[in-house]
């Protein structure tokens, strides 16, 4: 969330300000996901940050992963809610 929180806004303390945390741990964890993927996903030399051709790539999947993940929530949620309501029992 918070790539894409970046990626959106160009900006460490705004990305991190949506999730709750500073611009320091906002750009310590966009460091550690870059080393851990190997991957340089932002370009940090002007003004804003924008992304590389990698870091399109990884945003782009990672919001399709996302609402996927979404998606998987609601419809189990559903078939829980179904299942209650008509009252499906395990023996």
């Amino acid at each position: 969330a918070l790539a894409i929180a970046l990626a959106d806004t160009g900006d460490l303390g705004d990305a991190g300000a949506t999730l709750g945390i500073g611009k320091r741990t906002a750009a310590t964890r966009i460091a550690q996901l870059e080393r851990e993927i190997g991957v340089v996903f932002f370009d940090h030399g002007g003004k804003a940050v924008s992304l590389t051709r990698a870091g399109e790539v990884f945003i782009a999947e990672a919001r399709l992963s996302l609402a996927a993940a979404a998606r998987a929530a609601r419809l189990a949620r559903e078939v829980a809610e179904r299942a209650e309501t008509i009252g499906i029992g395990v023996t």
